[in-house]
C-alpha cells in the first residue's frame, strides 16, 4: 500500500487541524490526489505533490501504463479512523491519526493493466492462468493495509490549518 504520505495539508472545511487531516482522507478515498496539494504547508507543498503524482509515478515505473486504468481499478478506504488533537500553540499543532489505509484491486479491471506491465517487463504476451498466479498475491497484499498511528504536525497559514508532517509513514 506505497501510499506515504509525507504531507502538509491545508484547511479543510472545518478549519481547524482535526478537519483538515480527516478532509484529506476523505479525498484520497475519492481518489482526489490532485486536490490534496492545498491541504499541505508552503514548506512542504512542492515535495507532498510530487509524491502523490499517480500519474508520473506511474509513467516512471510503467512507461505507457495509463494511470487513470489503474486508479480506477483500485478502491481506497480507511477505517476505523481517529483524528485527535494533541495540542496546539500559536500557529502549531498536533495531531494523532490512528486507523488502517486500506486499498482493494478490482482483479478483473486490473488484469489487462497487470498484462501490458508483465509486458513492459519483458516477459511478453502472458495468458490468463499466468495473470492469475500474479493477481491474486497482489490483491492480498494490498488488503492487508497500512496501520496508521503516528501524531501530525500541523501549521495554520493564512488562517488555515495544514498538514507538515507524515500522515503515513512507512
Amino acid at each position: 500500500t506505497g501510499l506515504v504520505l509525507s504531507a502538509c495539508g491545508g484547511g479543510g472545511a472545518g478549519g481547524d487541524p482535526v478537519s483538515t487531516v480527516q478532509e484529506v482522507f476523505r479525498r484520497m478515498e475519492a481518489k482526489q490526489f490532485n486536490n490534496l496539494g492545498e491541504l499541505v504547508c508552503a514548506d512542504k507543498k512542492d515535495e507532498f505533490t510530487q509524491q502523490m503524482d499517480f500519474s508520473a509515478s506511474m509513467s516512471t515505473a510503467f512507461p505507457g501504463i495509463d494511470a487513470q486504468q489503474v486508479l480506477d481499478a483500485l478502491s481506497i478506504k480507511v477505517s476505523n479512523l481517529s483524528v485527535t488533537e494533541v495540542s496546539r500553540s500559536g500557529n502549531e499543532a498536533v495531531v494523532h491519526v490512528k486507523g488502517t489505509l486500506g486499498i482493494s484491486i478490482d482483479p478483473e479491471k486490473f488484469k489487462p493493466i497487470l498484462k501490458e506491465m508483465l509486458k513492459a517487463q519483458g516477459l511478453g504476451d502472458v495468458d490468463d492462468a499466468t495473470l492469475d498466479q500474479f493477481i491474486d498475491p497482489i490483491v492480498e497484499q494490498a488488503e492487508q493495509g497500512t496501520d496508521i498511528d503516528n501524531d501530525v504536525t500541523m501549521t495554520n497559514e493564512g488562517g488555515k490549518w495544514l498538514i507538515c508532517g507524515d500522515l503515513v509513514t512507512p
